[in-house]
């Protein structure tokens, strides 16, 4: 029943990321005014650029903070191929999603260890 919290933990991590997709959006575009070489709109790059940092914040601080046993091998199943693409979209801004997975293992810490 460990696999039924952990997919939980999934589809919450993907609503919270897409609720706060447009402010992660901004925060990436007020960082990195301009991305070169995109064929899409402007809102919809910032709603993308967004949702995809947002998964990436979310997803390392739910299954740090709260998924059990295993959670390290759910973290790179779910996160590290969205990391992937984030860093092939934009790999001149590469450290912005590891920063930001960072910080969200961090807090994720803070509240396993709480």
């Amino acid at each position: 029943m460990d696999w039924i919290k952990k997919i939980g933990l999934f589809i919450a991590a993907i609503v919270i990321s897409l609720l706060f997709a447009s402010i992660f959006g901004r925060m990436y575009f007020l960082l990195f005014p301009s991305i070169p070489g995109t064929y899409l709109s402007s809102a919809g790059l910032r709603f993308l650029v967004g949702w995809l940092s947002a998964y990436i914040f979310w997803g390392a601080l739910l299954f740090t903070g709260f998924a059990g046993n295993k959670k390290y091998w759910w973290l790179l199943v779910l996160v590290l191929p969205v990391l992937a693409l984030v860093v092939f979209l934009d790999w001149q801004h590469a450290y912005f999603p590891l920063i930001l997975a960072l910080v969200g293992y961090g807090i994720g810490l803070l509240f396993k260890n709480r």
